[in-house]
């Protein structure tokens, strides 16, 4: 009884161990970025820029931005139309993602023959969403191809942007009052560009954020949370540094929907009428 006893032991052992050792090693998958916190956004679908004419009575349309979205709400391409262009009409930019990285190919060569392919930007994420690199690939004519890189993110304990440095040789750093970015300073070597932001009372819920879009800072729009850049408030105006030429203070009207969600923007330039914006939203 013994020896089978012992027997018996042994014998479960070696299954045991066998079972062990037949286990399948499953590798870890690669850590999706996890987004944002969520928020009820309100999601842009088009973006129409009219130039004023008869002294503001009128508008003629100069050019509709057109955006859309995957079933997840991230945006998939930007469409820019032309209408009265005599050059290329319809430029289709499309965005990719994998894993912790996000791809935006701007076709913008097909207006600026100055480029031989599309502009291709790569964002970076780290376990929570958050920017850690933007690299700036360039394809300019007849030389080769050059790289800017955005890093050394840094972000406040609410999540908003406050440094960065760039490949070029400078440094940013942002201001936050009231969770509204108020200065955006640019510092060099050789020089320092202080841009000062002003806002409204309106929250600020729209997708792409529409003041970085209107300021021209486009990719920064489409990545505005990934980037810490959300102010609480829309933007009613800012102060842009041009140099030796002095300063273009921007101002920016709005008319709302019932919904409290702005549908058409007014831009003055130093005073004088340059933009009006007409908005539409996506269906929900």
């Amino acid at each position: 009884m013994k020896k089978t006893a012992l027997l018996l032991l042994v014998v479960g052992a070696i299954c045991s161990c066998s079972k062990k050792n037949d286990t399948p090693v499953v590798p870890k998958p690669t850590p999706t970025p996890t987004p944002p916190p969520t928020q009820q956004f309100d999601y842009i679908a088009k973006i129409e820029g009219f130039r004023p004419t008869n002294g503001g009575k009128g508008k003629e349309i100069v050019q509709e931005i057109n955006f859309n979205y995957d079933n997840q709400m991230r945006l998939v391409s930007v469409v820019e139309k032309y209408p009265n262009s005599t050059i290329q009409k319809v430029v289709e930019s499309k965005f990719s993602y994998s894993g912790q990285t996000i791809k935006f190919v701007h076709n913008e060569h097909e207006r600026d023959k100055s480029l031989t392919q599309g502009t291709e930007y790569y964002l970076t994420l780290d376990a929570k969403g958050k920017a850690t690199k933007l690299v700036e690939k360039n394809y300019p004519k007849n030389t080769s191809p050059k790289t800017y890189t955005s890093e050394g993110y840094t972000y406040d304990n609410k999540g908003h942007l406050t440094e960065y440095k760039r490949s070029e040789g400078f440094t940013a750093s942002l201001t936050w009052q009231n969770g509204n970015m108020t200065k955006w300073v640019h510092k060099s070597t050789e020089e320092t560009e202080t841009e000062p932001w002003r806002y409204t009372s309106y929250p600020n819920r729209t997708n792409p954020d529409l003041g970085l879009f209107l300021r021209g800072r486009m990719e920064e729009s489409y990545w505005v949370d990934h980037l810490g850049l959300r102010s609480a408030n829309i933007t009613s105006g800012y102060t842009i540094m041009e140099g030796e030429e002095g300063q273009s203070i921007d101002e920016l009207k709005y008319k709302l929907d019932a919904k409290g969600r702005p549908v058409e923007v007014e831009e003055a330039s130093n005073g004088n009428p340059t933009w009006i914006h007409v908005i539409t939203y996506v269906k929900k």
